[in-house]
């Protein structure tokens, strides 16, 4: 049993026949045996919009790597429409495969393994992590904007390191230079009275040991 979905194909066909398919290869690609076996590989999978002879010829190049040098080939990340037979859409899939030679008697490649690795998920969190980053830099943006338009100084504090950040408005208020790197157990020495000291190291305390907002 392979640990991985996987189909074995017939080398010597020129389609590839499928001849075995293990349950979870089934399992992850809601195939049946009968969609399966018997049926060339390069029958099995359908592109639309024209790219079904481009995608059958990057599995065959890659099937013939394998076996003309008798060795495992990993494909590149693969992204290919299938047809869901349940909903009759194309839906957009992402996977790695890598085909490894299975010799015969004769040391020539009888049989390949189709092993293939579903990354769809995987590539749809990285879409989603990309646009959130995206999101949050142009948020970002638009309040240093907002900031230097208003003439409001303000700064963060990242705990993880204790590294204290003003932006350049608030350097301005406090005349140092733009390159000044403040440093937090001084920072509260910019306040001018022992009232205003204790309000902002009361509120920062607050903010940090109970989630408590302030401004």
């Amino acid at each position: 049993i392979y640990p991985s979905p996987c189909l074995v194909l017939e080398a010597e066909s020129s389609d590839f026949k499928i001849i075995e398919v293990n349950k979870l290869y089934l399992k992850t690609t809601e195939f049946s045996r009968e969609d399966l076996i018997g049926k060339g590989m390069l029958d099995v999978f359908k592109s639309k919009g024209g790219r079904e002879e481009e995608f059958n010829q990057f599995l065959r190049n890659s099937f013939e790597k394998t076996i003309n040098s008798v060795e495992s080939h990993a494909m590149e990340r693969l992204s290919y429409d299938l047809l869901n037979e349940k909903t009759g859409n194309w839906e957009k899939h992402y996977c790695e495969n890598q085909n490894i030679p299975v010799p015969g008697e004769d040391g020539e490649v009888k049989y390949i393994l189709h092993c293939v690795k579903e990354v769809t998920e995987q590539k749809i969190l990285q879409k989603r992590e990309k646009t959130a980053i995206e999101t949050l830099e142009e948020n970002q943006k638009f309040l240093r904007e907002t900031q230097e338009v208003a003439k409001i100084g303000s700064w963060d504090l990242n705990l993880a390191n204790n590294r204290l950040r003003w932006n350049n408005m608030i350097k301005e208020i406090h005349e140092v230079a733009p390159d000044y790197i403040p440093v937090i157990d001084e920072a509260i020495d910019f306040y001018k009275t022992r009232k205003d000291k204790d309000i902002i190291s009361q509120a920062v305390n607050r903010a940090i040991e109970n989630a408590e907002t302030f401004g």
